[in-house]
């Protein structure tokens, strides 16, 4: 996995064509270009590891402790309550200027909600509200959960957790990349 680059294409009114491309600033990027290595892991690259944590430690350590997870958000950007973030499938995104493409900060939605992995594809509505599904795990099983991202600049703040139920398999939920949303269901 590479770390992620954002790319803009601007055209003019007169035809010119310019670009512009910066490396998000995340947390895996800057402790990667620090350490010349790669820190966090990814999701097709594990990360150089620590020899003093057993297989069991660092299964563990990346549910519980979403510090671990990568902010290497790659995957997609999305306008969310008035924001340009930058996402992954971990709980860790990060704010961009769409203007300059500088990275804003960081986001752990796992602080505010319950949940440990999101899709990287949120659904914006026409009024602004953006809603992503993620997944939760309990000491009595796996949980998807909906989450509602209102339209205001207290992102982070106001998200909640308006609908869960259990995963079919009780500790073996789907990895789910996307869902789908009618006018009155979600589609999962």
């Amino acid at each position: 996995d590479g770390m992620a680059l954002l790319q803009k294409f601007t055209i003019t009114s007169n035809g010119k064509i310019t670009y512009q491309n910066k490396f998000i600033k995340s947390e895996a990027y800057t402790k990667g270009i620090e350490k010349n290595r790669l820190v966090l892991g990814e999701f097709g690259t594990a990360a150089t590891s620590d020899k003093s944590k057993s297989f069991f430690k660092k299964l563990t350590s990346f549910v519980l402790n979403p510090d671990e997870a990568t902010d290497n958000s790659l995957i997609s950007i999305f306008p969310i309550s008035g924001h340009f973030m930058t996402l992954t499938q971990s709980p860790r995104c990060n704010k961009i200027d769409p203007k300059t493409l500088e990275t804003l900060g960081g986001f752990e939605m796992g602080k505010k909600v319950d949940v440990v992995s999101y899709t990287a594809f949120p659904h914006v509505l026409k009024d602004g509200t953006a809603f992503n599904l993620g997944n939760s795990i309990t000491s009595t099983g796996a949980y998807y959960n909906i989450v509602r991202f209102p339209k205001d600049d207290q992102l982070m703040e106001r998200m909640e957790v308006v609908a869960k139920f259990p995963a079919r398999l009780k500790f073996h939920p789907s990895n789910i990349n996307m869902f789908g949303i009618t006018e009155h269901f979600f589609v999962i």
